[in-house]
């Protein structure tokens, strides 16, 4: 039963057969067997339950002390998994494929992609025909964009495992994944502004895109093309329309470079004026550690919904780093230099730490952020303040549901979150969220996000659906 993959009825067999045996007379064949049979069904703790009656009777068996490494690995709980390899590493010097493999699973754990895809690939080289190595670097090579390899891989496990569904379905998503695609995305934002003379205002802006992305004509390249208009409705003026085209390019090199092209060329109907927005940016992961980002961009306007003066414009450039410090602690930041074209200029940043006091699927994670920006003023008219810093902290809670948690698995979450703040001038600012999303791996991707934000000064709603069709 457990050899065609009907895990739930060979569980029931051996544990009827266990059933049959007290303490003293326990066959330590039949505690492996419920032990690997559970570990197979994603019953963890069950499994690593029979693991430990059955390293009662034989506690220096190699290949069972292994695998309740890996399964450590399986369920996230780094620590214990870190600390079972390193026993067997030291127990074991003699073992080089041992250390490879503590190192492809730990350099993953820490993000460290190509890193353990090098460690995989010995592996791979010196046990062509093991299944779940073969899974194992397929799932890196997915998780690092490169399609065709991870394709490849998999095609090579089916030979040796052809029932092996998870690999099945891993490649039909990478086949998914380089289809055209049809998206939709209608956005809703209220903001309303008071507490000073340039922030009396309300506004609301309704938001629909239309894109489409092309078939993949490269490995790890995407280009996707899109419409849309933006309709804005003012407390104490006429509303306004801004019809727009946009144009995204993603590239991602195997060497961990990756650039990016983002634009969007605007036509609004108040004033009878067109702006344009881009970003363009190079990233490259350095010793696979820092995902490290250059970019630069114009913003075309930053409108006063005052006065709907739509002349201020800027010009910036920046630098954005993106560490793992460890499989719990993360940190985001990015600075930019900002040129505007009223003879200002200035810097604004911003930092996001995290921790992860739990850990994938279900994770829950508490965060430490500030924004800021310092402008040099050379005009004093002005809609905002020259200098600005805000903190916030919160907790952020995603839950992964389902029983497969592979990359190319279908995705279904829920993930809410809650911000509060205090910037510089006293005032208080609180930012729940709550986000969903579906993808089955196949035609449909879909989600939501609801975002309100609340302050004595400053108010503002944001929700946001989209749906994508691949074909």
């Amino acid at each position: 039963l457990a050899t065609h993959n009907d895990y739930d009825l060979a569980v029931e067999q051996f544990t009827m057969l266990q059933g049959k045996n007290n303490d003293s007379t326990e066959d330590a064949r039949i505690l492996r067997w419920l032990a690997e049979t559970n570990s197979w069904r994603h019953q963890y703790d069950e499994s690593l339950e029979w693991y430990g009656r059955y390293f009662e009777k034989r506690p220096f068996d190699f290949k069972r002390r292994r695998d309740v490494a890996r399964i450590y690995g399986w369920e996230a709980r780094i620590r214990e998994a870190n600390k079972a390899y390193k026993a067997l590493c030291e127990e074991y010097p003699e073992d080089s494929e041992l250390f490879w493999e503590w190192q492809a699973k730990r350099n993953n754990w820490l993000g460290r992609r190509r890193t353990a895809i090098s460690y995989y690939e010995k592996l791979v080289e010196r046990h062509p025909e093991d299944v779940g190595l073969l899974f194992d670097l397929g799932q890196m090579y997915s998780i690092l964009d490169l399609d065709v390899k991870a394709e490849d891989t998999y095609k090579k496990l089916l030979v040796y495992a052809p029932e092996h569904n998870r690999a099945d379905f891993a490649r039909e998503s990478e086949q998914w994944s380089r289809r055209q695609s049809l998206g939709f995305k209608q956005s809703y934002i209220h903001q309303k502004g008071s507490g000073d003379t340039f922030g009396n205002y309300e506004i609301t802006m309704f938001r629909t895109d239309l894109t489409y992305m092309t078939k993949r004509f490269s490995e790890a390249t995407d280009l996707s093309l899109g419409l849309g208009d933006t309709v804005f409705k003012f407390k104490e003026h006429d509303s306004s329309i801004a019809e727009r085209l946009t144009l995204d390019f993603h590239k991602y090199f195997e060497n961990g470079i990756k650039t990016y092209l983002e634009g969007e060329l605007s036509s609004y109907s108040e004033n009878q004026h067109e702006t344009i927005q881009y970003e363009a940016g190079a990233g490259y992961r350095i010793f696979d550690i820092f995902d490290t980002t250059l970019f630069g961009g114009r913003e075309d306007v930053l409108q006063n919904f005052n006065t709907l003066q739509n002349g201020r414009a800027r010009d910036y450039s920046g630098v954005r780093l993106n560490w793992d410090i460890t499989h719990r602690i993360d940190l985001f930041s990015q600075v930019k230099q900002c040129w505007f074209n009223d003879g200002n200029n200035g810097v604004e940043d911003y930092t996001v730490v995290g921790y992860k006091l739990h850990l994938y699927p279900k994770i829950l994670k508490f965060i430490v952020e500030t924004y800021g920006f310092d402008t040099h003023a050379k005009k004093d008219e002005y809609w905002s303040p020259d200098n600005y810093r805000k903190y916030m902290a919160g907790l952020v809670w995603r839950h992964y549901l389902g029983m497969e948690h592979f990359q190319g698995a279908p995705v279904l979450y829920y993930e809410v979150a809650v911000k509060e703040g205090l910037d510089d001038d006293g005032v208080n600012y609180i930012e729940p969220k709550f986000e969903c999303g579906w993808d089955n791996q196949r035609r449909w991707n879909m989600g939501l996000e609801i975002k309100p934000t609340r302050s004595s000064v400053y108010e503002e709603e944001q929700a946001a659906f989209f749906i994508k069709y691949r074909f």
